[in-house]
């Protein structure tokens, strides 16, 4: 018999704060990354957004603006140059960054067979060296948070290997994954974590311009899943939150797959 108590955690709701802290989300004017911006500020978090289309931000920024702190500026991700002046900027204003979501993709529609290195390289420019581009661009201000956090979209598609015509995205995905490993195993030490967050389908903008029978997609998507239900973005922009915040601390190196169980089936 020894005397050791044991640990006990009816604070640790307390780690899901967000707070003060600052995020920046690339590809933050639509889909997936539009839902990530908008919960965090609903979290309490100040957000950067980057991304290419500045009409889209500026049509959004009012009502974005309206429920928190929001600094927005079109920014091709393809650009060294422009990511990391976009990047100081927006740790000038809104001080410092702790959370780095990377969302901006290209989505090349064609078989492999008839992709040709242009195009891949282009896939691979955005989808994968853009993430990068970010990363050592805000790498500076997330070692002196402390508690830094870097979340790359993966795929539900690269454990799939389709929709066919995808093939150049699915490869891009691979290496994200790559690069989040690798990330992980540098960054930790700074007690940043580098993770992936790989959604399934979602009905978004960039879905419904993918398929003519939306309404026999979506029975698909259900068929495939364990939850039958399609994916809510709130469903996406919550695990972000997760991977976001001190609860997360401890995890790092992964892939968070939230699919409604498609994969697990």
């Amino acid at each position: 018999m020894t005397d050791f108590i044991e640990p006990v955690a009816y604070d640790a709701v307390q780690r899901f704060d967000l707070r003060d802290r600052v995020a920046l989300v690339t590809g933050g004017a639509h889909g997936l990354g539009l839902a990530i911006v908008t919960a965090f500020l609903g979290a309490g978090a100040k957000v950067g957004v980057l991304d290419l289309d500045g009409e889209a931000l500026e049509a959004r920024m009012p009502e974005m603006a309206a429920r928190g702190k929001v600094v927005a500026r079109a920014v091709d991700t393809r650009d060294d140059d422009a990511v990391r002046a976009a990047i100081d900027d927006i740790a000038r204003e809104l001080g410092g960054i702790d959370i780095l979501v990377n969302d901006a993709a290209t989505f090349p529609s064609a078989p492999l067979a008839e992709t040709d290195s242009k195009t891949l390289t282009a896939a691979l420019d955005v989808n994968v060296v853009g993430y990068l581009r970010t990363v050592t661009a805000a790498l500076p201000y997330l070692r002196a948070s402390g508690r830094g956090r870097i979340i790359n979209f993966g795929s539900v598609t690269f454990f799939l290997g389709h929709p066919d015509g995808l093939g150049a995205y699915i490869a891009t995905k691979g290496a994200v994954t790559g690069l989040t490993r690798a990330l992980a195993r540098e960054v930790g030490v700074d007690g940043i974590t580098a993770n992936i967050l790989a959604p399934g389908a979602f009905p978004t903008r960039a879905e419904y311009g993918l398929y003519e029978d939306q309404a026999a997609f979506d029975r698909q998507v259900i068929e495939v899943q364990s939850v039958k239900r399609r994916g809510d973005v709130s469903d996406i922009a919550s695990a972000a939150l997760f991977l976001a915040s001190d609860a997360a601390s401890f995890i790092t190196g992964q892939t968070l797959l939230v699919d409604g169980g498609w994969t697990f089936n």
